[in-house]
């Protein structure tokens, strides 16, 4: 199952993910329906995961980006000013974690409080991706891209770490990426308007 996880004060600004659940005695004492509200919601995003075919769509994205040697000295202006190219004005650079942090929950949030955010590192030329999804301040699930795909289930060969070599395949990436975080973020909201009554 995908990591689930409350959210207390230290996720209010978005940040990489971390794993995190917490005891099961403490939640059932204190929050008798929170544990049913984590794993609920952490079902559904595997489910989207699946029919987006995230295994296969990552498995492929990988090996397009393999070409040797890593861009490791990248602008990082470039680089932010090419993910805000493609709409994400917000994009804010955290050169202590090297990450763009892209998206946060609270600026998307919408659909019966759902947000959604992403962030991404490219350092030393090599492409990382957190996702997640929140649900009212309550229920953050998601995951690492790279992590995914055994998360769900896969047990084939490692799937290398995503590279690039100059702005135009990182274009090319950064485009691939942004198209499927799209494409789970509107079947996630798909779900929630589809099953009101279960959450």
């Amino acid at each position: 199952m995908l990591h689930s996880f409350n959210t207390p004060e230290k996720w209010k600004t978005w940040r990489p993910l971390s794993c995190h659940i917490p005891e099961k005695a403490y939640i059932n004492d204190r929050f008798p329906n929170l544990l049913k509200l984590f794993y609920g919601f952490a079902s559904r995003l595997e489910k989207v995961l699946e029919e987006v075919e995230f295994v296969s769509w990552y498995h492929a994205f990988a090996a397009q980006f393999q070409t040797q040697p890593p861009f490791t000295d990248h602008s990082v202006t470039e680089a932010q000013d090419m993910i805000m190219e493609f709409g994400f004005r917000k994009t804010v650079y955290d050169p202590a974690n090297f990450l763009y942090m892209v998206e946060g929950v609270d600026d998307t949030r919408s659909i019966k409080g759902l947000g959604s955010g992403l962030s991404l590192s490219l350092k030393e030329g090599r492409i990382e991706v957190d996702v997640a999804f929140d649900l009212d301040h309550d229920t953050r699930v998601g995951g690492r891209f790279s992590l995914i795909p055994t998360q769900l289930g896969y047990d084939g060969p490692e799937i290398p770490t995503p590279v690039f070599t100059n702005y135009k395949e990182l274009y090319a990436a950064l485009k691939q990426i942004f198209g499927i975080y799209e494409d789970i973020g509107n079947k996630v909201i798909d779900i929630f308007l589809a099953e009101p009554a279960t959450m």
